[in-house]
């Protein structure tokens, strides 16, 4: 649910009367939107977040190569990961910072349902080209060379439910936080279940690392709060 937030706005005026001028200063309540997460993780505490369960021991305290504050998450494994259940629902959508030393066969996210069944997922593979997966064998790709190792990219991953063979997993990948065009979608997948969990685990051992982590109900755009 998205909740409202009151702010105070400062509003000068002023009026000129009679060759004289006199200042008024008044004070007005505007109501500004606020953005909703199911999860908003920025991996700036210590050690692994609260709700989060680790795989291998990842660490959540890594200032080597920070994408965003003083520190992000990093995996270094192929058996290192985490993941984090929210309320399951038809749509969701997903975004992060990625950075990866290797792009041979990682993946940046994996979004499941409540049985741990891969839903959609976002891979890169080693000539830099990106999949997004419907399910775990149904994908659709972009053309090689479409990104590189050791670059920091922007990845949203939305996820529909379908009733058979309609369901919807759509990615798009940019170098900067504006939301692009889309990367790469698969619209006729069979996955017919709720989306009810984030899964970040890549598949190489070298390092990947993540950042200004997000899941919604409702699509996030650019430069997501």
């Amino acid at each position: 649910m998205n909740r409202t937030v009151l702010i105070l706005a400062l509003l000068l005026s002023l009026v000129l009367l009679t060759g004289s001028s006199r200042r008024s200063i008044m004070m007005a309540k505007v109501a500004v939107p606020s953005v909703s997460y199911l999860v908003s993780e920025d991996a700036e505490g210590t050690g692994t977040p609260s709700g989060w369960t680790d795989g291998s021991g990842p660490d959540w305290d890594y200032t080597t190569t920070v994408l965003e504050g003083a520190q992000s998450f990093k995996t270094a494994s192929a058996g290192m990961s985490s993941l984090i259940s929210f309320t399951a629902g038809s749509e969701r959508w997903f975004y992060c910072l990625f950075r990866t030393a290797n792009l041979n066969d990682q993946y940046a996210v994996r979004l499941r349902d409540g049985s741990n069944f891969q839903l959609a997922a976002v891979r890169t593979l080693a000539d830099g080209t990106v999949r997004v997966y419907s399910g775990t064998t149904d994908f659709s790709a972009t053309a090689a060379g479409f990104v590189s190792a050791n670059t920091t990219y922007s990845v949203w991953l939305q996820y529909v439910k379908g009733t058979g063979a309609n369901s919807v997993a759509r990615c798009y990948v940019s170098t900067t936080t504006t939301l692009p065009s889309v990367s790469a979608e698969f619209t006729t997948g069979s996955e017919t279940t709720d989306c009810a969990q984030l899964y970040l685990q890549p598949n190489q051992a070298d390092i990947c690392i993540w950042d200004h982590i997000r899941v919604s109900a409702t699509s996030i755009g650019s430069t997501p709060p």
